[in-house]
């Protein structure tokens, strides 16, 4: 029982940490994120423009 509450301890510890690591960069890169997402809209809008100006 002792071995098990220990492993599920540090299991959960390791975890906890992980996900803390991994929501803190992912907040940092949202900003990021959207630039990139803005920016590939506005490059579609460009495509868009291109391909019905063609026609």
């Amino acid at each position: 029982m002792l071995a098990e509450d220990l492993g599920g301890g540090l299991g959960g510890g390791l975890g906890g940490g992980l996900g803390g690591g991994l929501v803190g960069r992912l907040v940092e890169r949202s900003k990021e994120v959207r630039n990139l997402e803005t920016k590939l809209r506005y490059l579609g809008q460009l495509c868009r423009n291109r391909g019905n100006s063609r026609q």
